[in-house]
């Protein structure tokens, strides 16, 4: 179940006010080019009105809110980098000026710059206690570096002032999340749910809570939820589906699953978990003859050999699976779903070129495929080609910076390398992402060991 937490909290391009200052204009032609860029910037113009307050930034280079106009106009356009520099000019002149500390602070946190973007937050902060804004920032930059408690202490203050606010209840949560303090996460997403019943989201969040703490009946009733107010919802009822597998309560689960492919035929998690559902309850070989039969019907039907093939894959039958995805892929021509299964039934087999050859395959179809470096690297590990995985990881990641999976991978290289440091990097961030609670289990538990191995005696 993908988890909505620590995605960037929207920052508006207008978090600083387009100021018009012909107090301190030294000519006409200043003032009029100040007042071109405000016109240009509120027509939309941005490279326009950048050119004009470069203007009046060259007739009056002592003004800052042309410096600061300018960043926001930058902002806007999507420089982010040249709006921060902007900003800095900006302060330069009015080191106190909080519009001009607000907008770097914007544009810090949109190129990753956290602490930069803590150090303008503190000082809007300083001048401004009460400023939900700055402090949901400066929380969400603190989270991004990892000073949990820092940003619980944000959260504190915004809810002390506003109890009921239902995104600060949320991060707290998030936080108390990251720091196993499941309770305490459960307890913000259900007052988070009180103030705002009809956001979905908590009930996801609250789900994975639950399930990370071990209260299966409880995420299933959160799952249930959702799916109640979103009945296509394919991550939830897979996740459900889990949960109830998890529980032996195999007829639900292969419920959830079933509704997941009537919608989406070739969900492969669904297929998956769902033939593995059918070997716990013995049924598999029940399903199978379903295949079978649907198989000796229409033979040149790619998408029923390939659920065969993922049945095979359930019951360890590693060759009848491989046999299936080969005929599969005569039948599928450029799609690359049956070559990456034959690759799992090929890893299953250890047969490790062979899973090699079939993510080259698909990289031959798709060359942006992130999943299949990730799994490519994967092999490359398992093989100990350790600079090949490496280079395979770093590829998935820049396809798709939002893999979990892919960092957790690429912190297992580090660790058996012995890189402790980036490795501690990489498991941090998939405690951050919080997108799986399986990977962010696995992810703690490591840090902890290496914690425990750098702690003197």
């Amino acid at each position: 179940m993908k988890k909505r937490v620590f995605k960037p909290i929207a920052v508006a391009c207008a978090f600083t006010t387009l100021i018009f200052s012909a107090a301190d204009a030294q000519s006409d032609k200043d003032m009029a080019a100040a007042r071109r860029g405000v016109d240009a910037y509120k027509a939309g113009k941005y490279d326009d009105a950048i050119k004009a307050f470069d203007e009046a930034i060259k007739l009056d280079p002592e003004d800052a809110s042309n410096y600061r106009n300018r960043g926001i106009a930058f902002s806007k356009k999507g420089d982010k980098a040249s709006a921060a520099e902007s900003y800095t000019d900006a302060l330069k002149l009015q080191p106190e000026d909080v519009p001009s500390h607000q907008g770097r602070a914007a544009a810090r946190l949109a190129t990753a710059d956290f602490k930069g973007a803590i150090e303008d937050l503190n000082a809007v902060v300083e001048a401004k206690p009460h400023d939900v804004e700055a402090r949901r920032l400066r929380a969400y930059a603190y989270a991004q570096t990892n000073a949990l408690d820092k940003a619980l202490g944000d959260y504190n203050a915004i809810l002390k002032d506003k109890h009921d606010d239902a995104l600060a209840l949320n991060k707290r949560a998030d936080i108390y999340f990251r720091q196993k303090s499941y309770d305490k996460a459960i307890a913000d997403y259900t007052d988070a749910i009180k103030a705002k019943p009809d956001d979905i989201a908590n009930y996801r969040d609250r789900a994975a809570a639950y399930e990370a703490a071990k209260k299966s009946p409880e995420a299933i009733a959160d799952l249930t939820e959702v799916i109640k107010r979103q009945p296509d919802d394919a991550s939830a009822h897979n996740r459900r589906g889990f949960l109830y597998s998890q529980q032996s309560d195999y007829t639900k689960a292969i419920a959830d699953y079933d509704e997941v492919l009537e919608k989406d035929a070739g969900n492969e998690q669904a297929l998956q978990q769902r033939a593995f559902a059918y070997s716990k309850t013995g049924d598999s070989d029940k399903l199978i003859a379903q295949y079978d039969a649907a198989i000796k019907a229409k033979p040149d039907d790619g998408a029923m050999l390939m659920r065969r093939g993922v049945a095979y894959l359930a019951k360890e039958n590693y060759d009848g699976a491989v046999n299936d995805f080969t005929n599969a892929s005569s039948l599928m021509l450029n799609d690359p779903r049956p070559y990456r299964q034959r690759a799992v039934a090929y890893i299953k087999k250890k047969d490790w070129e062979k899973a090699i050859a079939d993510y080259n395959t698909i990289l031959q179809l798709r060359p942006d495929d992130a999943p299949a470096y990730k799994f490519r690297g994967y092999v490359n590990f398992l093989m100990s080609r350790n600079d090949k995985a490496l280079a395979d990881y770093n590829k998935s990641l820049e396809l798709n910076p939002k893999d979990s999976g892919a960092y957790l991978n690429r912190a297992n290289l580090f660790a058996k390398q012995s890189d402790f440091a980036k490795a501690k990097l990489d498991y941090q961030k998939v405690v951050e992402m919080n997108s799986e609670p399986n990977l962010v289990k696995q992810a703690q538990d490591v840090l902890a060991q290496i914690q425990k191995q750098e702690t003197p005696p």
